[in-house]
């Protein structure tokens, strides 16, 4: 009978990590070894305990646990006391890993230390023939032993034989966040297939986020289980569904040296899939028998494509794919050869390699000389940034010296009596002509008329007559303020109606997503069967319902909504929202739009709603006894002699609309209904001239319970005018993005936006499901009552304000009174315009810090009474996964000129940004005209904006037959990849993010000197600065220049990256969000 084999393992993992249970506790349980654990993890910490290599017939070392030097020599020293042989086990290249990898700067410290492992191990063993080639580069005795599934933590499960009919397919993809970079890569197939396949095919990622271009839309599932045991992940995952699996790898050393496991756990399940086509794959992927290989972006597309129409094909190719598994690659038919290859070990003893020593320490040797040389250069860079910060702070002394003298000298000025008269006459004003009331209107009208008069006499006041009505007789909304009661709890039940002509729904599924909802608890769920009768309260009682009535009158809560397909893909905010606006204005009922609502109008307009037999009351919440038996509204008339609102439609500001044109209009709405401004108002009489329609509005906190929402993170309040598509926007995402594992966010705004702005707020919801954009359902007037109901439910200890507003700095006083206890943050965006004129010393003090992104700007806040102590400089970060030059190889920069109707052969000069005057896209257009004789360049416009018909009027004049205006584009790193010179001609920034992420991309840019542009530009060497503003010959000039002779492409991306990587950006803003 053979010894018990038992081996003192080492690893760099937690012991229920994949890792280890792969590589070494799997093989080892199912071939009879004993494993002793000679390392644990207590509270972060490693502790290792290496007598237990006393009792071991060899010792294991895997990954990169020799990254802890300490103990890896206390390890190797008892190892040669002991005279026991020592193997070192690799399963992936960690010395290798390519520059958009996420952990890349972690494994190039330890690969030094990994290498030296390799070197002085008795034996080593790889997971794959690359990685066993590699090895033997530095250790000749290197035993192969590849991955195999672990057929205890996966039981096979065989595929059935033949295909069912599907009413939806679910493509699916798994795993870590360090395979971000190779799911970009698919982007453009997997959204020209959710297209092609819209509402039939739905993605499903486990793990890594979707690619940023795909988290907004509508079908596409991230789930994220959290799990670290291997063992609980198995068990999961195979409770989860999916028809077919991706698994893309980008072409590199690292990837291709990489081990098939996404193949054996995909196939083990009986799922076919497709695959890279690199080793990785290629050693057990028999392509069109077991799995699809694609190695091209249309390989991708025509595979994905068969499996997406062709049952047959998925059937087969996962009945092979599982064959495979079961007969070549179970773990309890092969563990014995692990056990084999370490019993040669034990047995041969250990064995030294002193050449080889010496070749990787001259290998080592030199890489510590790359990491000196590297801290040395990033050294004189900080002492070049401590002296010009002291040269700062001492023309900050002088100017604050200057402050105080012109202080002074305001002190005197308005202290004169001259001063105090004008005073008075302005506060007098402001209260007989408030702003935009009917007084001021007929004021300003008054004035408008007198200029008119002296400037062009009668006839000027006759030509202008048009501007003197102030049309006080146009409809209005009559505003006031008034008191309610809390909402009962329930406050809204969702059905689930099953029947003849309603779709089957999973109650699981509806409960799963009132779950996801950020008021679940005051939602109830009922389940109505219409053929059967039976009504069932989740957790409830169950009752007879054999029409609409009967279920109505049983049901708990004031507000009814049906659920549908389409309901169970709105987002967690949707409830709430409703509720909100239900409750403050107390309405009978709100429809649900997405975006601009205008096409629905002649719908709504005659009375038909959202909603038909399949889907009652389709995106609809209302109030149960406006429902009729036959499912139609009719609204309450609590008034019957006076006009009153009984509904309104919520236009959700979304990045699409996508599906909302498929919304049928059946449900009925009865009575004599006007719409206006989003409003449905039940008229007492429709003879009469409607001239407007009282509304009292209800604070939210009288009218909601604000239960608080427990979290072990602290809370920080983002306070904003809106979210529209601008880089301000972004950076704030990138920021929220790598802090939400320290942080929880709860995002406000404060104003509307016009539709030419876009908006970001589905991506902000892929960070915080508590995105609040309450200009969809309140009114301005009740946001301070909107931030106190968030205070009580979310208990922040910081508001951040990345970007201010008229209302917010109106306010500041009283947010600060309410809010003692919060730490206040503002972030202006310009020391010469925007909102540092809004600044004086009340905002000054009542705000605790203020990000100055630049120097200008933190001069500006001083000269503004802000204390120096109060101001944090933080730079704008852009972040380098989502920029990643490598994905864009010459065909795919093709693929997305052709797309775009960009010509193949002319270089590309873009600018991107909106139409707004500060960014003069004026100038690019007059750009654009100069260069039309010249062949070989073409001009591409992204953006909207104000400006947007002068633009293209100027355009149309211009006959430019070079020149391209695109709307806002999605993912807009596509753009940076495609164009050769980024032109921003603008009149003031801060730190414009378009020219950080462009010189991220490896790209040039053409800029003028205004805010943080010099700086960048002369750090990178990435272009040319224009000095003076609204020079076009300039511009001109500096796009000549580049195009000559453009810059290194690498040495732009590692000089912008090292010192704005958001990592380290993240990393300032989480030190100030938590107060000290």
């Amino acid at each position: 009978m053979k010894h018990e084999l038992t081996v003192a393992v080492f690893a760099a993992d937690w012991w229920e990590h994949v890792c280890p249970v792969v590589r070494v506790t799997g093989p080892a349980q199912a071939g009879g070894a004993r494993i002793l654990q000679g390392n644990r993890w207590e509270n972060g910490a490693m502790i290792t305990t290496p007598d237990v290599i006393r009792d071991a017939d060899l010792v294991l070392v895997q990954r990169n646990f020799p990254a802890h030097l300490d103990a890896f020599a206390q390890i190797v020293d008892l190892t040669r006391t002991l005279k026991k042989p020592l193997v070192y086990e690799l399963d992936d290249l960690l010395t290798e890993l390519p520059p958009e990898h996420p952990d890349v700067a972690y494994y190039r410290k330890t690969r030094p230390a990994i290498l030296s492992a390799i070197a002085i191990a008795d034996a080593v063993v790889g997971s794959t023939p690359a990685i066993c080639a590699y090895l033997k580069n530095w250790n000749e005795r290197v035993f192969h032993f590849p991955n195999y599934l672990n057929d205890t933590l996966w039981p096979l499960t065989p595929p059935r034989p033949a295909p069912e009919p599907k009413d939806r397919l679910v493509l699916g993809y798994m795993g870590g966040h360090s395979h971000l970079a190779d799911l970009e890569m698919l982007t453009p197939v997997l959204e020209r297939l959710m297209r092609k396949y819209w509402g039939y095919l739905t993605l499903r990622f486990w793990g890594a986020p979707p690619p940023a271009a795909l988290r907004a839309w509508t079908h596409v599932e991230h789930l994220n289980p959290g799990l670290v045991s291997y063992a609980g992940f198995a068990e999961y995952f195979r409770q989860q569904h999916a028809d077919f699996f991706i698994a893309p790898l980008q072409n590199n050393l690292f990837n291709r040296a990489k081990s098939h496991l996404k193949f054996l756990e995909y196939s083990g399940m009986g799922l076919p899939g497709v695959y890279s086509h690199l080793p990785t794959y290629a050693n057990v992927v028999e392509d069109g028998a077991n799995g699809f290989l694609a190695d091209s972006a249309e390989a991708w597309e025509t595979r994905l494509t068969a499996l997406i129409e062709q049952p047959e094909t998925r059937a087969r190719l996962g009945q092979a794919a599982y064959q495979t598994v079961s007969d070549h690659w179970r773990l309890s038919r092969h563990a014995d050869a692990w056990v084999t290859h370490l019993r040669q070990v034990a047995a041969t003893g250990p064995v030294a390699h002193p050449a080889r020593v010496w070749q990787t320490v001259r290998q080592t040797s030199q890489w510590y000389a790359e990491i000196e040389t590297l801290t040395a250069t990033r050294e004189t860079a900080l002492a070049t940034t401590q002296a010009q910060l002291t040269a700062t702070q001492g023309e900050v002394a002088r100017l604050q010296a200057e402050v105080t003298r012109l202080d002074e000298t305001l002190k005197f000025e308005t202290s004169r009596k001259g001063w105090q008269i004008l005073e008075k006459i302005r506060s007098f004003s402001i209260r007989l002509f408030p702003y935009k009331s009917f007084r001021w209107r007929i004021w300003m009208t008054l004035l408008n008329a007198a200029y008119n008069y002296r400037t062009g006499g009668l006839k000027g006041l006759i030509l202008n007559a048009s501007n003197l009505d102030p049309k006080p007789h146009l409809p209005h909304l009559e505003l006031t303020l008034g008191t309610g009661q809390l909402c009962p709890t329930p406050a809204i039940t969702v059905i689930g109606q099953t029947g003849h002509f309603t779709p089957h729904f999973d109650e699981t599924h509806i409960q799963a997503w009132v779950q996801r909802q950020t008021i679940a608890g005051q939602v109830a769920v009922v389940t109505w069967n219409t053929r059967t009768g039976q009504a069932c309260l989740t957790h409830g009682p169950c009752w007879q319902a054999d029409d609409l009535p009967a279920l109505l009158d049983n049901l708990p809560g004031r507000y009814v909504c049906f659920a549908s397909p389409d309901l169970l893909e709105q987002p967690e905010i949707y409830l709430e929202g409703n509720l909100l606006a239900l409750e403050t204005e107390a309405l009978d009922f709100t429809v649900n739009l997405n975006g601009a609502v205008e096409w629905a109008y002649p719908h709504l307009q005659n009375g038909r709603l959202p909603g038909d037999a399949t889907m009652p009351l389709a995106r609809i919440v209302a109030r149960k006894e406006i429902i009729t038996p036959d499912g139609a509204l009719k609204p309450r008339a609590d008034t019957p002699s006076t006009d009153r609102v009984a509904g309104r439609i919520i236009a959700h500001t979304r990045s699409t609309s996508a599906g909302d044109a498929a919304l049928p209009f059946g449900t009925v709405l009865h009575g004599h209904l006007h719409l206006f401004e989003k409003r449905f108002v039940l008229r007492a009489d429709p003879a009469t001239e409607f001239k407007g329609v009282p509304l009292t509005i209800r604070p939210v906190t009288q009218m909601l319970v604000p239960a608080p929402v427990a979290d072990p993170r602290p809370t920080v309040l983002v306070l904003i005018s809106f979210l529209a598509v601008g880089g301000a926007e972004f950076l704030l995402y990138n920021v929220l993005r790598k802090l939400q594992s320290q942080f929880r966010f709860v995002i406000m705004t404060v104003e509307g936006m016009l539709p030419s702005q876009g908006t970001t707020t589905d991506l902000f919801r892929s960070v915080t499901p508590y995105v609040y954009i309450t200009p969809d359902y309140l009114e301005m007037k009740l946001n301070f009552s909107m931030l106190e109901y968030l205070h009580t439910r979310f208990s922040p200890v910081t508001i951040y304000i990345p970007n201010g507003s008229n209302w917010l700095f109106d306010r500041i006083e009283q947010l600060r009174a309410r809010f003692a206890e919060v730490r206040f943050i503002n972030q202006v965006y310009d020391h010469a315009v925007g909102w540092i004129f809004r600044y004086n010393e009340t905002f000054a003090k009542a705000v605790d810090i203020h990000i100055a992104p630049n120097q200008n700007i933190a001069q500006a806040y001083v000269e503004r009474g802000v204390r120096m102590d109060q101001i944090a400089f933080i730079e704008h970060g852009i972040s380098s996964e989502e920029l990643n030059p490598q994905v864009y190889d010459a065909e795919k920069i093709a693929a997305l000129k052709t797309q775009l109707n960009l010509p193949l052969d002319k270089k590309i000069i873009a600018f991107v940004a909106r139409l707004y005057p500060q960014k003069r896209p004026m100038d690019f257009v007059e750009l654009a005209r100069r260069f039309q004789n010249d062949p070989s360049v073409y001009f591409l416009m992204v953006g909207d904006g104000v400006l947007r018909e002068k633009v293209d009027a100027q355009i149309k004049r211009s006959h430019l037959q070079n020149f391209r205006r695109l709307d806002f584009y999605k993912p807009i790193k596509d753009i940076y990849a495609l164009l050769d010179v980024l032109v921003l001609p603008s009149k003031y920034e801060a730190m414009p993010m378009v020219v950080a992420e462009t010189l991220a991309m490896g790209k040039p840019v053409v800029v003028t000197d205004v805010g943080n542009n010099r700086d960048v530009v002369e750090m990178t060497g990435g272009g040319v600065v224009v000095p003076a503003i609204g020079n076009v010959a300039a511009l001109q000039v500096a796009v000549q220049k580049v195009l000559a002779n453009p810059p290194d492409p690498e040495k732009l991306r590692t000089a912008i990256l090292a010192r704005f990587d958001i990592q380290w950006i993240a990393e300032k803003h989480a030190q100030i969000f938590l107060p000290k």
